[in-house]
């Protein structure tokens, strides 16, 4: 299981963080969710996730979660090091992966369509804006058109490979 989670995290008043992660599971299908940290606790919950399937349509969507205590050597152990030992480290716009090294798209034009398809005429499921970075959810193109992961609408979409260039994050924290 592959985890990507987004480090632009939201602090809230009461000190807990709200952080984006994407599970990529092995059968291919994948979980998008907001979660609660509580660093103070070592604990998390789920605030909204949604499962997809390996197409990118979602199949179920969830809410508010029993809080869950981080477990040493777990998967969430290690997405807890990330969220709380480097929220204070780390810029409001860094993203980073568990395992290996991420690839982002940066956006390279003044604004570009993100699709629900590989096609100029598919759906436009939003707008995106120079320097604006997605992870690149499949590094193998299909034609000229790359799949990606964008957590403002909590989907995948496609974007035309003339439209952004790749950035590989080497394991590493990026900062925009």
């Amino acid at each position: 299981m592959l985890s990507y989670v987004d480090l632009n995290t939201q602090k809230q008043p009461n000190g807990n963080l709200y952080v984006w992660e994407k599970l990529i599971r092995e059968d291919t299908n994948f979980v998008i969710g907001l979660v609660e940290w509580d660093c103070r606790q070592k604990r998390s919950r789920v605030i909204q996730q949604t499962i997809y399937d390996k197409y990118g349509d979602p199949q179920e969507m969830s809410k508010n979660f029993d809080w869950t205590y981080t477990i040493d050597g777990t998967l969430g152990a290690g997405i807890y090091k990330m969220v709380c030992r480097n929220s204070e480290k780390v810029s409001q716009s860094s993203m980073t992966k568990t395992s290996a090294g991420i690839q982002l798209a940066e956006i390279t034009v003044t604004a570009a369509n993100l699709r629900e398809s590989p096609n100029t005429n598919s759906d436009v499921i939003r707008e995106v804006s120079r320097k604006e970075r997605l992870i690149l959810s499949d590094e193998r193109p299909q034609g000229n058109w790359f799949k990606v992961l964008d957590k403002e609408s909590q989907s995948e979409g496609w974007l035309h490979k003339s439209t952004f260039k790749i950035i590989n994050s080497g394991g590493s924290l990026l900062k925009k």
